[in-house]
C-alpha cells in the first residue's frame, strides 16, 4: 500500500502539467477555437457591431435607421421571426428573404437590455446574389420522397412539412426545399435541404 501527502501529490500533477505543456499537448481543446463562420458551416459571413456604438438612447426603430435594416424591412428582404423576452431583456429576430423564399441562417438579430433599448446587433446577411430567378424541377412530394429516402426512420410523430428555401452553400445561393421530418423511431427532428434544381 503506497500512501501519499497532500502536497506531494500536488507537487506532482504540477510536474505531470509542465510536462504536457512542454510537450505540446493542449489540455483542453476547443475552448480557443476560432474561424471564419462562413468556412467552417457554409452560413453568410457575420458581423458584430460593438455595443459602444449603440447610442444607449436609441430605439429599436431608430437602431434599424442607423444600420440602414429599416430599408430592408420595408423592401421586404427583412421580416420579424420572433421576439423573445428574458428576464435580462429582450431579443428580436429578423429572417432574411430573397424573392419571397427565406434564407436559411440569414438574419440580423438585436439584442436589448431590460429598458427594451438595443445593447448590440448581430448580422448574419448573406451578401451573395443569385444570378438566376427561382426555379425548381421537381414538385414538394418528389422532395419528400427524396429525403425521406436518405435517412432511416419507422414512424413519425406528426406530418412532414416542406417549403422552398434559399440555402447559402459553396459561396453561391441554392433553391432547395427544406424537409422537416418528426420521426419516432428513432425520436428525431429532421431538417433536410434537398437541391430543387
Amino acid at each position: 500500500v503506497f500512501r501519499f501527502s497532500g502536497s506531494i501529490i500536488v507537487k506532482l500533477l504540477k510536474i505531470s502539467l509542465m510536462l504536457l505543456l512542454l510537450l505540446g499537448f493542449p489540455l483542453v481543446q476547443g475552448i480557443c477555437a476560432s474561424g471564419n463562420i462562413e468556412a467552417r458551416s457554409n452560413k453568410p459571413s457575420t458581423i458584430w457591431i460593438d455595443p459602444i456604438d449603440i447610442n444607449n438612447n436609441s430605439s429599436i426603430e431608430e437602431l434599424l435607421l442607423m444600420t440602414g435594416y429599416q430599408s430592408e424591412i420595408l423592401s421586404g428582404n427583412l421580416r420579424l421571426i420572433r421576439k423573445t423576452h428574458f428576464a435580462t431583456g429582450l431579443v428580436v429576430k429578423y429572417g432574411q428573404y430573397l424573392s419571397g423564399l427565406r434564407v436559411i441562417g440569414g438574419g440580423v438579430t438585436i439584442r436589448c437590455d431590460v429598458n427594451e433599448l438595443p445593447v448590440s446587433v448581430y448580422s448574419t446577411l448573406s451578401n451573395l446574389n443569385i444570378e438566376k430567378p427561382s426555379h425548381f424541377s421537381f414538385n414538394a412530394e418528389r422532395a419528400i420522397e427524396t429525403a425521406s429516402e436518405s435517412i432511416n426512420f419507422n414512424f413519425l410523430r406528426s406530418e412532414i412539412a416542406v417549403d422552398r428555401v434559399i440555402l447559402p452553400h459553396n459561396n453561391e445561393l441554392k433553391h432547395c426545399w427544406r424537409v422537416k421530418i418528426p420521426s419516432k423511431q428513432p425520436t428525431h427532428d429532421w431538417e433536410i435541404f434537398v437541391d430543387g434544381e
